[in-house]
């Protein structure tokens, strides 16, 4: 007698240790939390960033996605238009957390988020030499916006 119990006691123990584990690699799945660090940016990401941080998070927006059905969908802060790139920024003035997507030729090549304490790139679809390219023309159309405004203030 006392053997079957305690063989039915490891048979359930087991069975509830298994249905546990499932549980949480299901619930890891779900959040693709598989680290402390990916915790750390899960929660500050909700506490601290635009709502289009979560639609990156979960893939709801994508690499090659066009990028005015995304400005249409997000109401980014602002939108900066330059050569045939698209900047959208979601944070304004000086900011601890933030979220950038960029777009080249009217679709989605590139996306993070950060913070004082995590970052986050989402996709990117450019190569070094893409971005280079993209940093210089951002370069020069900020060039341009600073002698507009040294311009209009004299």
């Amino acid at each position: 007698m006392k053997r079957l119990f305690t063989k039915r006691l490891v048979r359930n123990a087991s069975l509830i240790f298994l249905v546990l584990a499932l549980s949480v690699l299901a619930t890891a799945q779900y959040y693709r939390i598989w680290s402390f660090r990916d915790y750390h940016f899960y929660i500050g990401m909700h506490r601290e960033c635009h709502p289009v941080c979560q639609d990156l998070y979960h893939q709801r927006i994508n690499p090659g996605d066009d990028v005015e059905e995304v400005i249409a969908s997000t109401n980014p802060v602002r939108v900066e238009r330059f050569e045939n790139y698209i900047r959208l920024n979601y944070q304004e003035g000086l900011c601890f957390s933030g979220v950038t997507i960029t777009a080249k030729d009217g679709k989605l090549v590139g996306a993070a988020a950060w913070s004082c304490t995590w970052d986050r790139t989402f996709f990117d679809a450019l190569s070094q030499q893409e971005w280079n390219m993209f940093g210089s023309a951002y370069e020069i159309e900020l060039e341009k916006r600073h002698a507009a405004k040294r311009a209009d203030s004299k």
